[in-house]
């Protein structure tokens, strides 16, 4: 996770001085839950029951992070009669 949070500061660094865009604790507990398994795919749900973090703020983060790039997502079929489902994972060039 250090590794990518400083990619991700440095990234910030661009920005000028202030508050990095990616300090939010709910935003660092979010990333954190990709540390280890970047390559894997990740339901939203699966990721708000690991973190705790509410559904009314975890989904516009995921979809924040994945329009910064930071995220990328694919729709996947789950069965007969169920909506697909969106899921996510680290972007190739934020995995360490």
């Amino acid at each position: 996770m250090t590794k990518l949070l400083t990619k991700l500061d440095t990234a910030n660094e661009k920005r000028g001085p202030g508050r990095p865009k990616y300090s939010s604790g709910q935003t660092l507990k979010l990333l954190s839950a990709f540390e280890g398994s970047d390559t894997k795919w990740r339901y939203g749900y699966d990721l708000w029951k690991e973190t705790g973090i509410a559904p009314g703020t975890i989904y516009p983060l995921l979809k924040r992070l994945e329009a910064d790039r930071i995220l990328e997502s694919k729709w996947t079929e789950t069965g007969k009669g169920t909506p697909p489902r969106k899921m996510y994972r680290l972007a190739e060039v934020h995995r360490v």
